[in-house]
């Protein structure tokens, strides 16, 4: 799972690179996909792409007001054993 959201947030030029070769194959071998569709297809991916990085950097940022909340309940936890 690690190696995934690595991929998600870290390589998503890669990513699209390798969905635009994956559509040049596909017309290379017959299948009729029009420029239109190319760049439909290329925009929803970078589009989702993008919007799991961002959902991916979030789940790993906390607020000011979170850090401190967690510090505090740390310091009461600690200062109860």
């Amino acid at each position: 799972m690690n190696a995934l959201v690595t991929l998600w947030s870290k390589e998503p030029a890669r990513i699209i690179g390798v969905v635009t070769a994956v559509l040049a194959l596909l017309v290379a071998f017959g299948v009729e996909i029009t420029g239109e569709q190319q760049t439909a297809i290329l925009g929803i991916v970078t589009a989702v792409i993008f919007v799991l990085g961002a959902e991916i950097t979030r789940s790993q940022v906390y607020s000011p007001n979170t850090v401190a909340g967690i510090r505090s309940a740390k310091k009461r936890t600690s200062a109860d054993t």
